[in-house]
């Protein structure tokens, strides 16, 4: 099954890094200029998103995760910001980003961690549900 990753800044040339950066670990890659322009897109079911904080003059990464976490809030979505800022930080892991990556010289190998964390947490929770689901089929009733 081909996995979907969106990828939402506005800076071309990160975004294209970012682009080929998850093309190598597998995914075929969307990329948007804006949030708005990601969320129109949220029907193709993303299996990840990334999300950049400062869009634009108009557009910010905290009310884009918001939107995205009101209309398919199990994505996951990896928040990047170039600020190293603690509140943001927190905001973003509060309104339901997987994790806030600063943009620096160590992003990209924190991304593939990531990345491999929300595989290992998605996997999980299939063999979760696989099991309570063969769990529930071949119960005994209490009663019986």
């Amino acid at each position: 099954m081909e996995k979907i990753a969106f990828v939402v800044d506005d800076d071309m040339i990160y975004q294209q890094f970012m682009k080929e950066h998850m093309k190598n670990l597998g995914y075929r890659v969307l990329s948007f200029f804006s949030g708005q322009a990601c969320i129109a897109q949220l029907h193709q079911n993303p299996d990840l998103i990334i999300l950049d904080h400062q869009l634009d003059e108009n557009e910010n990464g905290l009310d884009v995760l918001q939107k995205i976490k009101q209309v398919k809030p199990r994505i996951p979505v990896i928040y990047l910001s170039a600020q190293d800022d603690m509140a943001t930080a927190v905001q973003a892991l509060h309104f339901g980003s997987f994790d806030y990556i600063e943009k620096n010289s160590a992003a990209y190998v924190r991304l593939r961690t990531t990345v491999d964390k929300i595989e290992a947490w998605r996997k999980n929770s299939f063999l979760t549900k696989l099991r309570t689901f063969f769990f529930n089929l071949y119960q005994i009733p209490k009663n019986g």
